[in-house]
């Protein structure tokens, strides 16, 4: 019996696999497109912020002093977003200060001189 020949099965053959390089260059095509993403929203985001500041700086550059009411929540909101450095920061804690004064009452007087000379300081003083 075993020296008959079986001659309808073939021996076996190698078959190229390449199964593994395909999943690593799956994997790193997917790093880089989620990492391309990543840079295009943080990118996105940051121009925004931008965009936001100097809308801010321009409100701040444009506002009425005469109604100090209201300007005196707008210059503690919008400084408070503007104010990086410390420089700029000492500067707006000495004029919210001051602008305490304007805030939280019915009937308020206009702004001092000395007031406006500490919120032209700030407004100088702010890198937009």
């Amino acid at each position: 019996m075993n020296d008959i020949k079986i001659h309808d099965i073939k021996p076996l053959v190698s078959v190229p696999d390449f199964s593994l390089y395909l999943a690593i260059g799956l994997l790193v095509i997917g790093i880089l497109v989620v990492a391309i993403l990543v840079y295009l929203i943080y990118k996105s985001l940051k121009n925004k912020k931008a965009d936001n500041y100097k809308k801010y700086y321009q409100i701040l550059k444009e506002l009425d002093l005469n109604n100090p009411k209201q300007s005196a929540y707008l210059i503690t909101k919008y400084g408070r977003i503007l104010a990086k450095s410390d420089t700029d920061k000492k500067i707006l804690h000495d004029l919210i200060i001051q602008l305490n004064n304007h805030k939280y009452k019915k009937n308020i007087e206009p702004f001092c001189v000395n007031t406006k000379a500490q919120f032209q300081l700030f407004m100088e003083n702010l890198d937009v």
